[in-house]
Parts: C-alpha cells; sequence; structure tokens
C-alpha cells in the first residue's frame, strides 16, 4: 500500500473528507457515496449494501477498485469488517467516519475505537485512544469541549485546561470528566493508570 494511512466511511452525513485525500479509501454502505462526492474514488467498498439504492449500488461497483459484497445474515458488523480489512494492509493509522440516529451503533462505535485503537470521527465529535503517561491535548479547530472517558477505572491529571485535576479517580464510564475546555494552547493529560478515551466535541 503506498499510503499507509486508511479512511473507513460509513456515512453519507459528512461534508468535508478532502484533509484525508491521500488515504486508502474504504466505503461502507451509504459511505461509500460520501467517498463518491468527496473524491470519486473507492479503493474498496465492503457491506451488505441493504443501505444503498440499485443505481447507488451499481455506480459504487464502477468506480471501486475492489468490492466486498457480504451477506445480511454475517457475524459481524459492516464496518468492523471493514476495519479487520483495514488492518490486513499494516496501516499507521486507522480513521472510522461514522454517523447516524441510533444509540446500539454509538456503542459498537466505542467498541471498535478500544478494541482497535483508531479514531473516530463525525460532523461532531473526534475520539481516540489516550496512551500510558503524559499526553499532549491539542487544540482541534472547530471543536469546543473535551471529554475523558474511563473504559477501565483509571487515575487521571488534568493541566493546563479549564478544569485541571490531580490524581483523579474514574470509574468506568465515568460522566466526572467530561465538558472540559482548552484555553487556547494545548492542555496536558496524564494517565496515571486504566485506560481512557478523549472525546472532543463541538
Amino acid at each position: 500500500m503506498a499510503n499507509n494511512n486508511v479512511l473507513i466511511v460509513c456515512t453519507d452525513k459528512i461534508t468535508n473528507l478532502q484533509p484525508y485525500q491521500n488515504y486508502f479509501k474504504i466505503g461502507v454502505e451509504r459511505g461509500c457515496l460520501a467517498l463518491l462526492n468527496n473524491f470519486n474514488q473507492i479503493d474498496l467498498a465492503c457491506a451488505d449494501f441493504d443501505s444503498v439504492s440499485e443505481l447507488e449500488y451499481n455506480q459504487i461497483k464502477t468506480v471501486a477498485k475492489e468490492l466486498y459484497h457480504y451477506p445480511a445474515e454475517k457475524d459481524y458488523l459492516d464496518a468492523e469488517l471493514a476495519v479487520q480489512a483495514a488492518i490486513k494492509l499494516n496501516p499507521h493509522q486507522i480513521i472510522l467516519v461514522a454517523d447516524g440516529p441510533r444509540f446500539d451503533m454509538d456503542l459498537a462505535c466505542l467498541w471498535l475505537i478500544i478494541n482497535y485503537n483508531l479514531i473516530f470521527l463525525n460532523e461532531h465529535n473526534y475520539a481516540y485512544q489516550l496512551q500510558s503517561g503524559e499526553n499532549v491535548i491539542p487544540l482541534r479547530e472547530g471543536f469546543r469541549y473535551f471529554s475523558i472517558i474511563a473504559y477501565e477505572q483509571a487515575i487521571i491529571t488534568i493541566k493546563d485546561c479549564k478544569y485541571n485535576v490531580t490524581d483523579f479517580r474514574l470509574s468506568l464510564l465515568s460522566p466526572n470528566a467530561i465538558s472540559n475546555e482548552l484555553l487556547g494552547h494545548p492542555g496536558t493529560v496524564v494517565v496515571n493508570s486504566g485506560k481512557v478515551l478523549i472525546i472532543y466535541s463541538k
């Protein structure tokens, strides 16, 4: 693979994917349409394609360099099958773009972030795992808030942000470290123990 980053798009509800022009592009269901609209390029399309019309499916087949058409009844979500396909490329980074009204699918995306150590984004959120030890929290254009969510009991220290704590204990999925803000410069989160995600939001 010429480029060592992978973009997986599972939704057509995102307007600007241009920053990922040079990524290997995987489309899932209507995410294929977002790739067509942004790049007219799909390196791999994979799904059961029950969310696109026959006309849209034919457009996808015409453009996609490779296509995996899975049965509707299967053991994995389309998004996870796409992640598994991406991992086979041995990428440096995987970005998953997904958005939708179903809370169960939101939880599935959370599981994918945790289990595959990928970056998640949509029009409203940007999320990834923090590493053990000191993490610089950069400013991200368009995002006002950030939250720290523990997916394993954790102890964290937050510095140089609007709300700061030292050796703060977070229980599993605790809401006690949400809606923090950066102050016009990067902040710091130290993960002393446990495992946490950072979620930027608007």
